[in-house]
């Protein structure tokens, strides 16, 4: 553990809610991470989101500053179990990397804009990929809990019902009307199998993330429209992350380690087991050393990614 230095925990304008006074509060919270690591982590290269339960991808990490999210205002905290609200800046495979243990959902109470101010204080500290993570629901009917699932592509619902991150004055982060075309890097999957052949990690799948709000879990006849319109896999994060990493011109590399099976209408008579939170974070546990594995071979071979996204 890299020691800190007494940083005092600066205070931001709360005073207006304009463009301007936003932007600053992003470039102040970048500039209190730059401040509280040493001088060559200052310009890290990967960040990691880490989802429910999979904190562990931050393990393979060393040499590293750990920030806890309350001690940077206007920085989101989550109060759900298996996110610690910690950011980590270290060293992964000798890559200098950003981790954002836990994020904070739409279903908690949270603005879209206070979901996505972590990436976008990730993009201000110029970092230009960020791997996202979530625990899923498995859609497709082949896939089995335990299973990674390389996202090539999602359903917000949130934003086709008018939700999105990006509502309201555009920061020039990026464009006001951003293409999603390449939301995700079209490498992500043999990026990915990559990895996980040389970490000997087995179960990778592709396929699509569907957002939805939560958060209850999806009812057998939601669980059958959701296949029917091509889903894979459901979550209730990461598609507002997506969009706004998007927006701003990052790549995105994502996927989803499928912690239980979404119940059908044609399996609700089968005495299948409900769906619980509980669930998701033993079945993260049971993976985790895989998906520590899978990330200190990925992080390396996201460093030198090109952007589809300016």
């Amino acid at each position: 553990m890299v020691p800190q230095t007494n940083l005092v925990a600066r205070k931001w304008d709360n005073d207006s809610n304009t463009m301007d006074v936003k932007l600053r509060n992003m470039k102040d919270a970048a500039d209190y991470i730059r401040d509280a690591v040493p001088p060559e982590y200052k310009q890290p290269v990967v960040a990691i989101v880490c989802g429910s339960g999979l904190s562990s991808l931050a393990s393979k990490m060393t040499k590293t500053v750990s920030i806890p999210y309350s001690k940077m205002d206007h920085f989101p905290t989550s109060k759900i179990a298996g996110h610690k609200n910690e950011l980590v800046v270290g060293l992964l495979n000798n890559v200098v990397t950003v981790c954002l243990l836990g994020r904070i959902h739409y279903y908690e109470g949270h603005s879209l804009e206070d979901i996505v101010y972590p990436i976008r204080v990730l993009s201000l500290l110029g970092i230009k990929t960020v791997l996202v993570t979530n625990a899923a629901g498995g859609i497709d009917p082949t896939f089995q809990v335990g299973d990674l699932m390389v996202i090539e592509d999602h359903i917000s619902f949130l934003s086709l019902a008018g939700h999105s991150p990006l509502r309201g004055e555009n920061l020039p982060l990026g464009p006001r009307f951003p293409s999603m075309t390449s939301a995700y890097h079209p490498e992500s999957y043999n990026l990915l199998q990559a990895a996980a052949e040389e970490a000997h990690v087995t179960g990778i799948k592709r396929g699509v993330y569907v957002g939805v709000g939560g958060p209850s879990f999806e009812t057998p006849a939601e669980v059958r429209f959701l296949q029917c319109i091509g889903g894979s896999a459901v979550g209730m994060s990461t598609t507002p992350e997506v969009i706004a990493a998007s927006h701003a011109g990052m790549n995105v590399i994502a996927f989803s380690l499928i912690t239980n099976v979404a119940i059908s209408q044609d399996e609700r008579t089968k005495n299948v087991p409900k769906p619980t939170h509980e669930e998701v974070l033993q079945a993260s546990c049971a993976r985790s050393h895989d998906l520590e594995m899978l990330a200190h071979q990925l992080v390396p071979k996201l460093q030198h990614l090109q952007s589809d996204n300016q």
